[in-house]
């Protein structure tokens, strides 16, 4: 299955398996845009191809807040 040129959203991005899935992705040519806490996403820095924004997942208006930045 070709993935290049498309974009996925990577949850706990900012460190751990959220972040090793997003290089991952981004590493075969995804658009990545990863979520996390802004304590986690506060100082790290992203893989390229990955952009991180800060949003606490179990908040709908946190979710809504950062897809709207993309």
């Amino acid at each position: 299955m070709e993935i290049a040129g498309s974009a996925a959203l990577v949850t706990g991005a900012g460190g751990g398996l959220g972040a090793a899935t997003a290089a991952a992705l981004a590493a075969r040519g995804v658009t990545v845009y990863g979520l996390d806490l802004e304590k986690a996403v506060a100082g790290t820095t992203a893989p390229d191809g990955v952009t991180l924004l800060p949003a606490d997942v179990t908040e709908e208006s946190g979710v809504r807040e950062a897809l709207a930045r993309i």
